[in-house]
């Protein structure tokens, strides 16, 4: 049964929102399948197969959709998926999101000097290190040390923005 609903598109798509609509109906007819068979013992199946699509659309959305509807996507899959073993990597994929609004908006500065926005720009910068101590947290060796990254990287752009900054 599961087989039927894994796999690829059967085609390719003629459009970017052709493909969310396919992401979105293979999302939910995993959450489906999850509800469906929770309490047994293909519910861990279909929530890593639910768990896997749902990070596809993510992706999708980043390229498509832009940071903030992707910042929500990646908010519910770590909701969604608090027990998973990826757990601390989506938190570490939030983190980045939050640190690409971090960088752009002191790139936008940079490059026009002027609508330096300090109470956007501290907020992210909230976010994105809150996100990566959350994934550091979790002691994961590989995620913690890419966590410990990440922040290191970040705090490092803070000291050029302020260095920089109006």
């Amino acid at each position: 049964m599961f087989a039927v609903h894994s796999g690829q598109a059967p085609h390719a798509f003629a459009s970017a929102e052709e493909e969310g609509e396919f992401l979105e109906e293979r999302v939910s007819r995993w959450r489906e399948l999850s509800w469906k068979f929770r309490n047994t013992t293909y519910e861990s199946l279909a929530l890593e197969e639910l768990e896997a699509w749902e990070m596809l659309r993510l992706e999708w959305l980043v390229d498509t959709k832009g940071s903030a509807s992707a910042i929500t996507a990646c908010e519910r899959l770590i909701e969604r998926h608090h027990s998973s073993k990826l757990y601390a990597r989506h938190l570490i994929r939030l983190g980045d999101l939050h640190a690409d609004r971090v960088r752009g908006a002191f790139l936008r500065y940079r490059a026009h000097r002027v609508g330096f926005d300090v109470e956007a720009y501290q907020r992210a910068l909230d976010q994105a290190l809150a996100a990566y101590e959350l994934a550091r947290a979790e002691r994961r060796p590989p995620s913690a040390r890419l966590a410990e990254q990440k922040i290191g990287e970040l705090l490092m752009v803070h000291e050029a923005v302020y260095a920089d900054a109006p």
